[in-house]
């Protein structure tokens, strides 16, 4: 039972991973820091949109991938667009995540109907990559919000 014992503490103390990383070449093993985030390019809305009805959105977000469909280790890619949105009347943001419609980098998400009240709304994108390096759009987020007013259909 004691010639099991060594194997089994070294079993807990290195855990269950795939063993020790071998690496070819010393420069393998430097950590390059990604610090950019991703790049969101959006047309505004702003026009008048009808109460009740949601509001389909379109953006571009890319990140620092150079195209060439081979990822290199600082290349982080997008991982998540968000759109933040919320009656001008109120001061809790919602949000909806917004899905990749073109390998290109185009996303596409709306504002459910039921958010879309009486007034107007407000709302900015929000993106981040997988370095969690964040970027909005407008700049200011929440502070500088893009606005369009809702009217009611007759």
């Amino acid at each position: 039972m004691e010639r099991h014992a060594a194997p089994l503490l070294a079993l807990l103390l290195l855990g269950c991973g795939e063993g020790p990383q071998i690496y070819e070449n010393p420069e393998d093993t430097a950590i390059r820091e990604d610090e950019t985030p991703p790049i969101i390019t959006h047309e505004p809305v702003t026009s008048a949109q009808e109460l009740g009805q949601s509001i389909s959105l379109e953006a571009t977000v890319t990140d620092d991938v150079d195209g060439d469909g081979e990822e290199d280790v600082d290349e982080s890619g997008v991982f998540q667009v968000k759109i933040f949105f919320k009656q001008e009347i109120t001061t809790v943001w919602d949000s909806t995540v917004m899905t990749q419609i073109d390998p290109s980098g185009i996303y596409g998400g709306s504002i459910p109907g039921t958010a879309v009240g009486s007034g107007g709304m407000d709302y900015y994108l929000w993106s981040v990559d997988r370095k969690q390096n964040e970027s909005f759009l407008p700049r200011g987020g929440d502070n500088d919000a893009w606005h369009f007013r809702v009217t009611i259909d007759e």
